[in-house]
């Protein structure tokens, strides 16, 4: 009997030690980095950033994964200025310091944000180590980027490590995106216009997408003539449109333009469609350097109304051509509006607004 009892409370010490290190080192959970509207405003202030050549980035380790303070995994952040900084070494303590000490908002505006990240389920935990969290053998790291244009966190590209001996793999990707980074352009004029060199139009859609939209429609195009296929991309909001809920009258819509099968830039517009009116996407037509986005409403008992916004790929940039509206009204009157550059001037993708095309035009 005593042996029996003895044998009971070893078991039971057992699972209350397997709980309790269970607790502590919280690697089992399921990988959150999937989550497609993943946040990581909440670590940018986690540690300090000191300035590297041509970046500041996260000193020592990077943010080690904390179930806490940070729940993704083991991050390093690079901040890359938007507008290129020469800093004497005079200068460096200063720099670091100032840089230290700006908002979260103030590093979304001032700097292209690139985090590399090991999740919490490809680490191991040391009680005694320095530090505590180290990537296994084997892991995979992310990349991922914020995207100013969308206001949201995207998902960029990602390696597989096999073995140690891979790390120097590893290590050179990292190096030559960081790499691309800073000599892309970083001109804070084009901060919509986000650049990656992942070719994958998927992981771009996924990405920007989330829960919020989904794919409506794609176009493989050549807007700019130099034989490598653009793209051309319409989302859907999941959600119907809710006049108290700005949110639901935004369904963005894409242009990926291919910079030599190297990579993409990503120009973005969210005030297109369905916007105040409740527009809906009718169809994307496009011929050669120009696309039109077809829009239909209907008000019961009132009217029909259909709209063509025409842009055009010129000289680098992509702008509006035109703009027209026929409006099918119930007492069988019809209204139609044509509107060209001579109207509203140069309107670009970027800055094209559905709710106040009017307005501009009436400007003139």
């Amino acid at each position: 009997m005593r042996k029996i009892i003895i044998l009971i409370f070893t078991i039971i010490f057992f699972l209350l030690s397997c709980k309790g290190e269970a607790q502590k080192n919280d690697l089992n959970k399921s990988d959150n980095t999937h989550n497609k509207n993943i946040n990581f405003d909440s670590v940018l202030k986690s540690g300090d950033y000191t300035w590297n050549e041509s970046y500041f980035m996260t000193a020592d380790y990077g943010v080690i994964y904390n179930e806490k303070t940070n729940p993704f995994g083991n991050l390093t952040i690079y901040l890359i200025p938007k507008n290129k900084l020469k800093i004497k070494n005079e200068q460096i303590e200063q720099e670091n310091n100032r840089v230290n000490g700006l908002s979260i908002d103030e590093y979304k505006k001032k700097f292209r944000i690139i985090i590399f990240l090991i999740d919490k389920k490809d680490l191991n935990y040391a009680k005694s180590g320095d530090p505590f969290y180290y990537q296994k053998p084997a892991y995979e790291e992310k990349i991922y980027s914020y995207d100013e244009n969308v206001k949201q966190w995207i998902f960029i590209d990602s390696i597989k490590i096999l073995n140690e001996g891979e790390n120097e793999k590893e290590q050179a990707w990292r190096e030559k995106y960081i790499s691309d980074q800073i000599q892309s352009d970083t001109n804070p004029k084009n901060s919509n216009a986000f650049t990656t060199r992942n070719l994958n139009s998927k992981k771009i859609i996924d990405s920007i997408a989330g829960s919020n939209y989904f794919l409506v429609e794609e176009q493989e195009c050549d807007l700019n003539n130099d034989t490598f296929r653009d793209k051309i991309i319409v989302l859907g909001n999941n959600h119907d449109i809710d006049p108290q809920n700005p949110e639901t009258r935004i369904a963005p819509i894409l242009i990926l333009l291919n910079e030599q099968n190297k990579k993409y830039k990503i120009l973005t517009n969210e005030n297109i469609y369905p916007n105040n009116f409740g527009d809906a996407f009718r169809r994307l037509v496009v011929k050669n350097q120009f696309f039109t986005i077809e829009l239909s409403n209907e008000v019961s008992d009132k009217y029909i109304s259909s709209k063509f916004i025409t842009f055009k790929y010129d000289q680098k940039n992509i702008i509006l051509h035109k703009y027209a509206e026929i409006i099918n009204w119930s007492v069988n009157k019809t209204d139609k509006i044509n509107y060209s550059t001579k109207d509203f001037g140069t309107i670009t993708f970027l800055d094209y607004d559905s709710n106040i095309i009017s307005e501009k035009v009436n400007s003139k």
